[in-house]
């Protein structure tokens, strides 16, 4: 018909349409229709094993490289989250003696008796990092931590073979799967911070001691890197 774009009934590739007979009778457009989607579906069938060939070649590459990355050496530790035993407290009480544990992660072992305190820092294999915990002494006699293997570096001593916490002080202690590290501060009050610099008080140091004279006193033990206050 006059002014009608005319519609082709030859498909894109007749030859590979098995059908023929089947068809024959079928207006000359459905044919048409018939015959390219029968070519659509045999295009994408032989697209399968081509895309997987090339999915099975990413894959090997991406392998590869992961394998590759996986063998490069670093010195970077990874420090990871302390997980389930984060804010723990072991409370250690009345015991004179104390080896810690990995499950003291994070938390805090509470020391207190009139005697003297051992503890020993338990190290590796037993301990694995990320491995830090905080030790609160409130009793007289005082604790003194010992590596199991290793040492311990507070202020004022760098590799040494203990380190002492005295009653009213605490001190957290990390493990770097070799050696501990540690710092002992006195537990916070008005009474002890308010005798540090009274006023009217003169301030001097003399031999690695820091006193106060007048309205009060204080001293700073820089030979045990902790300070005693007094009023």
């Amino acid at each position: 018909m006059a002014g009608e774009a005319e519609v082709s009934t030859t498909p894109t590739i007749v030859n590979r349409f098995p059908f023929e007979p089947h068809i024959a009778d079928m207006p000359p457009q459905q044919q048409y229709v018939i015959r390219n989607l029968w070519n659509a579906v045999f295009d994408a069938q032989s697209a399968i094993p081509i895309l997987k060939t090339q999915i099975d070649a990413n894959k090997s590459a991406i392998s590869t490289t992961n394998e590759t990355v996986n063998n490069n050496s670093s010195s970077e530790t990874i420090i990871q989250v302390v997980g389930s035993d984060y804010g723990t407290v072991n409370n250690q009480t009345g015991n004179t003696v104390y080896a810690t544990a990995q499950s003291d992660a994070g938390g805090f072992v509470i020391l207190s008796d009139a005697s003297p305190i051992a503890v020993t820092l338990t190290a590796a294999p037993v301990i694995t990092i990320p491995w830090a915990c905080s030790f609160l002494n409130l009793g007289a006699g005082t604790a003194t931590l010992t590596p199991a293997s290793g040492t311990i570096s507070y202020y004022g001593h760098i590799a040494a073979a203990s380190m002492p916490i005295i009653q009213g002080f605490y001190s957290i202690v990390a493990f770097d799967g070799t050696n501990f590290w540690a710092d002992s501060l006195p537990i916070a009050t008005s009474l002890t911070f308010g005798a540090v610099k009274p006023d009217n008080s003169t301030i001097t140091i003399a031999g690695g001691v820091i006193s106060a004279v007048g309205g009060g006193g204080s001293a700073l033990d820089f030979s045990q890197g902790f300070m005693l206050m007094g009023g």
